[in-house]
C-alpha cells in the first residue's frame, strides 16, 4: 500500500512539473524575455604570466540575470580562483581570489534578426553584450607567527560579447569573449527559468 501511495505521489509531482514547464514554454517565446531568470555556471581563461607565477586553478563563476525588459537584463556574478606564486628566495604560497559584482546586458537577437539577413533562431540563440563592474578580493595566509590573512581588493570593470545556445528549452551552453573579471574567454552552461 505504501509503495502505491509513493508511486501515486510521484506521478502527481511529475505531472505538475511537466504542466509548469509547458506553461513556461507558452509564456516565453524568445531565448530572453522580460521577467525571465537566466543562471549560468562557467570557467574563464586568463592571461596571467609572470616569473613568480607557478600554477593556477581554473576559476569558477556563477551568475544570475533577470529580464527587466525584452532586451535588457540586470544581474550579479560571483567567482573564485586560486593561484600559486613563488618570490625568489621565498617559499611558494597560494592566493585565493574572490569576485563579485553586477552587470547589465543588452540582448541583440531580435535586433539582429530585424536588421540583418543573418537570422538566428529566437528560441534557441541569445546574443548579447554586457557591461559589468565588481570587486576582486585577494586573500593569502601570512607566514608570520600570528597566521592572519593578508587581504587586498581592487575594483574591476569590463564588457563581454556573448552567445547562449539552448539545446532544449531550458538548458544550453554559453561562450563569452571580452574583458571579464578573470580573463578573456568564458565557457560554461546556462539555464533559464
Amino acid at each position: 500500500m505504501k509503495l502505491r501511495l509513493r508511486l501515486l505521489f510521484l506521478f502527481f509531482a511529475l505531472a505538475s512539473v511537466s504542466t509548469h514547464v509547458s506553461a513556461q514554454r507558452k509564456k516565453y517565446t524568445q531565448s530572453f524575455d522580460e521577467g525571465m531568470f537566466v543562471a549560468d555556471l562557467h570557467t574563464s581563461v586568463g592571461l596571467y604570466r609572470s616569473k613568480q607565477f607557478l600554477t593556477s586553478r581554473l576559476p569558477v563563476f556563477a551568475g544570475l540575470e533577470y529580464g527587466i525588459r525584452n532586451d535588457v537584463g540586470l544581474g550579479a556574478f560571483f567567482g573564485w580562483n586560486q593561484r600559486q606564486f613563488k618570490d625568489p628566495g621565498a617559499p611558494a604560497y597560494d592566493v585565493n581570489y574572490y569576485y563579485f559584482g553586477g552587470k547589465v546586458s543588452f540582448h541583440l537577437t531580435r535586433w539582429l534578426n530585424k536588421n540583418f539577413m543573418l537570422k538566428f533562431n529566437p528560441n534557441a540563440i541569445d546574443t548579447y553584450v554586457n557591461a559589468w563592474a565588481g570587486r576582486q578580493i585577494a586573500s593569502q595566509v601570512n607566514f608570520s607567527s600570528t597566521g592572519i590573512d593578508n587581504q587586498g581588493s581592487v575594483t574591476l570593470i569590463g564588457g563581454l560579447l556573448g552567445v547562449k545556445m539552448y539545446t532544449n528549452y531550458n538548458v544550453g551552453f554559453m561562450l563569452e569573449a571580452g574583458v571579464g573579471p578573470y580573463g578573456l574567454l568564458n565557457i560554461g552552461i546556462c539555464g533559464k527559468f
